[in-house]
């Protein structure tokens, strides 16, 4: 990047290459399934204007399949269609990520919409024109090449300019799927990890594409104004009074016509497919900083990658210094990691969202990531407390508590390894019927008379304190937990911070360190509870020597 540029985009310098690359892919997946979707959509929409009950040829069953197929897809959000043709996807291109993997939901989602354009286009052609191209003998096919296509060329070019900008957006979104994209780029290094230059510099590349789309679009538009694309074909091919279609035919016409289909979708493909040839093995990683972080150290102890020793337990992709295998790091949502680990070689999930997938840490995982208890990994779950009341004896029984062996065997039962304990326990327990434990800790009554009651804010589920409450009870400390559920993870230190709570129990020390940097909290952690360690798995490789075989 010139000099002068990275003084305005220092992040952005730092993550060139990977601009470039997303650039590229957005080049791809916007060249492949633009040219799809231009010559599928105009079909779809010829096929809805010509069908119509005062159309060339009305058909109504045509026209009603036709409208069900385009108004069922265009009601569908463009997110939830992606997830919906993952499936489809995978059997037709062979992969649900990358370009490849977000063509088809793009032209999916953008077919429906270019052929209501196309539709609305073909539409405002004058009757009289149609009438009198059919008085003089032309045929329902000669209306449709040599009147509807000429005399709507520029509201079609308009229409295609409008596809055009909206297939971008498509992209965009596209990167929830590992596609990359500049949108991806946008989201996994800007806002993902606080860049706002990153972000910046992308809206400014999208602002001046889309300005030369617009700007190409309404050149092209004016000057086709009485001018025509389509090949002139003969008036005696259309003629309904032609005797031998065969004599009639004129064939180089024809060829014209279909090679300029060709030309589009074959110029598509070529263009789009420009790009590095080498075919690495994909190994997902959550697209958070804070996964991603963990993601990568666990790829680093694996000896896939090596990594910037001064970027200690918080690396992000601009700190590997070496790919010691051939294989490409993909960011994507963690939540969709496991619904699309048959794509990737292999991919870093967390327990959250492996074991409900019925994915077994101990069983199914590669490598999964070491906590130690008592180590300064910034990723391990804290209870949090206002510094001025680190030393209140209540607040350290509740701590002592939460450490118990009692929480630790339900927090091991219930979570199946999705959650481990930050502290020390005895791993040589036996749980005889551990449906039966898990009821028992969630529906104990705690003894509320005569407690002092310790506000705990948390988020998701509050089971985990019955265990805690338990433990307080057995030991009769004469405390009482009431459980403060919050919507959303940022609320609790906030309403900690202001008194409105006393202990907060759901966040990671890198979490908290982050917000009281940003947030100027007075807080600080007293005692570690849980983790909930990321797992590399893969259903291509058994083991980790096997996948770096496989990536030599």
């Amino acid at each position: 990047m010139p000099d002068y540029i990275a003084a305005f985009f220092p992040n952005l310098n730092n993550y060139w290459d990977t601009f470039c690359e997303s650039l590229q892919a957005t080049w791809q997946m916007f060249l492949l399934a633009g040219s799809l979707t231009l010559v599928i959509g105009l079909i779809f929409g010829i096929g809805l204007t010509v069908t119509k009950k005062d159309g060339i040829c009305p058909n109504r069953l045509i026209h009603n399949l036709l409208e069900i197929v385009t108004n069922l897809f265009r009601s569908i959000p463009f997110i939830i269609l992606l997830i919906f043709l993952i499936p489809i996807t995978r059997i037709i291109t062979g992969t649900a990520i990358g370009v490849k993997g977000a063509i088809v939901p793009i032209v999916v989602g953008a077919v429906p919409f270019f052929a209501r354009q196309t539709e609305s286009a073909l539409s405002d052609v004058a009757p009289g024109k149609l009438e009198a191209a059919r008085a003089m003998g032309s045929s329902s096919v000669g209306l449709i090449f040599r009147v509807l296509l000429p005399e709507s060329l520029p509201a079609l070019i308009r229409a295609i300019t409008i596809t055009s900008i909206s297939l971008l957006g498509l992209t965009t979104s596209a990167g929830a799927v590992g596609a990359g994209g500049i949108g991806s780029f946008a989201i996994n290094y800007g806002q993902n990890l606080h860049y706002q230059d990153i972000v910046n510099g992308c809206v400014l590349v999208l602002l001046v594409v889309i300005c030369l789309i617009q700007l190409t679009g309404n050149l092209l538009a004016k000057y086709s104004v009485n001018r025509r694309l389509f090949p002139a074909f003969p008036a005696s091919l259309f003629s309904r009074k032609a005797k031998n279609l065969k004599e009639k035919m004129n064939m180089k016409s024809l060829k014209k016509y279909t090679r300029l289909a060709l030309f589009i979708l074959t110029s598509g493909f070529l263009l789009g497919g420009c790009g590095s040839s080498t075919e690495k093995i994909k190994i997902g990683v959550p697209s958070d900083a804070t996964n991603q972080s963990r993601a990568l150290n666990l790829l680093g102890d694996a000896g896939l990658i090596e990594i910037d020793e001064k970027a200690g337990y918080t690396p992000e992709l601009k700190d590997v210094t070496q790919y010691l295998y051939n294989i490409e790091i993909v960011p994507a949502a963690a939540n969709t990691l496991v619904s699309s680990l048959d794509d990737y070689g292999a991919a870093s999930v967390n327990g959250t969202y492996a074991v409900p997938a019925g994915l077994d840490p101990k069983k199914d995982g590669l490598i999964t990531e070491v906590q130690e208890v008592g180590s300064d990994n910034p990723f391990i779950n804290v209870i949090v407390a206002r510094t001025q009341d680190k030393e209140n004896e209540i607040y350290k029984k509740v701590v002592e508590a939460y450490q118990s062996q009692l929480v630790a065997e339900y927090l091991l039962t219930k979570n199946n390894g999705a959650s481990v304990p930050a502290f020390s326990y005895d791993e040589n327990f036996t749980i005889n019927d551990p449906q039966e434990f898990i009821q028992e800790i969630e529906g104990y009554k705690a003894k509320a008379d005569g407690s002092t009651v310790v506000k705990i804010g948390t988020c998701g589920s509050g089971d985990i304190f019955k265990a805690v409450q338990k433990q307080l009870d057995d030991s009769n400390e004469n405390i009482l937990l009431d459980v403060i559920i919050f919507d959303a993870y940022n609320l609790p230190n906030e309403a900690l911070n202001n008194g409105e709570i006393d202990l907060n129990a759901f966040q990671h020390k890198a979490y908290l360190a982050s917000e009281i940097d940003s947030q100027g909290y007075d807080l600080i952690a007293i005692g570690d509870t849980s983790s909930a360690p990321l797992t590399l798995y893969s259903k291509k490789y058994s083991s980790i020597a096997e996948l770096k075989n496989a990536a030599q």
